[in-house]
């Protein structure tokens, strides 16, 4: 090869090079085993109360009290779910100290994108108020349904309990069951579809309850701060 035509190839090598290297992959492709997986479908619901109940006329023992409360959900699933909560309170007044918790860890519920819901849970507890109430177990199915209207989230549920102790149980036979709880919150603040299929919100709720517990009656009124968001 004669000079010329060396200084010639080289000369072409040279500036081909760098664009040879820029035509190289630079990374390896993923696997898919490698990608993040989607998250699990749910909505999770969780409401911080203040709430003061007193007795009605026709409850056999005078009840004024103050307690703190906090109820939590979680729906897993995206149409068909299953449910899992945690509700707590704590407080104290006439005729003393008053509280209680409940896990439900059986239910299942149905729900939509807009996170309206219904749900039926099962689950079991305790409770005490004072010496009017002795301290005792309880097993605890609940209905409750959510709804998204505009500006305002209305929730209901009903709460029936059978109590484990006998000196806890219904003397009187009007109704199937021990104790019973029933109420209505209203949250005020709009759900938000955000990214992807991401809604939630919060904002201020006050709520109305009713309880029977072994014959004492209570009602009850509730303010406090409530969030549900979801995939």
């Amino acid at each position: 090869m004669s000079p010329t035509r060396l200084w010639r190839s080289l000369t072409a090598l040279a500036f081909l090079s760098p664009h040879l290297a820029l035509a190289e992959p630079r990374a390896e492709y993923a696997d898919a085993s490698e990608l993040n997986p989607e998250p699990v479908p749910h909505l999770a619901e969780t409401a911080l109360l203040a709430r003061y109940q007193h007795s009605t006329e026709d409850s056999p023992v005078d009840i004024s009290l103050f307690e703190g409360a906090t109820s939590n959900r979680v729906y897993l699933g995206r149409s068909v779910n299953y449910c899992l909560g945690l509700d707590g309170y704590a407080g104290g007044g006439e005729p003393g100290v008053s509280y209680g918790a409940t896990v439900f860890a059986l239910g299942i519920g149905a729900r939509s994108q807009r996170q309206d819901f219904i749900s039926l849970c099962g689950g079991a507890g305790f409770d005490r108020l004072a010496d009017t109430l002795p301290f005792g177990f309880k097993l605890t199915p609940e209905l409750r349904a959510g709804a998204s209207l505009g500006p305002v989230r209305p929730l209901i549920y009903f709460r029936p309990s059978w109590q484990l102790k006998s000196d806890r149980r219904r003397v009187d036979e009007d109704y199937p069951f021990d104790d019973f709880e029933a109420g209505l919150w209203l949250r005020f603040g709009r759900q938000h579809h955000y990214w992807q299929e991401l809604s939630a919100a919060g904002g201020l709720m006050l709520g109305l309850n009713y309880t029977d517990r072994a014959g004492v009656r209570q009602l009850g009124v509730s303010l406090g701060f409530d969030f549900a968001g979801g995939l």
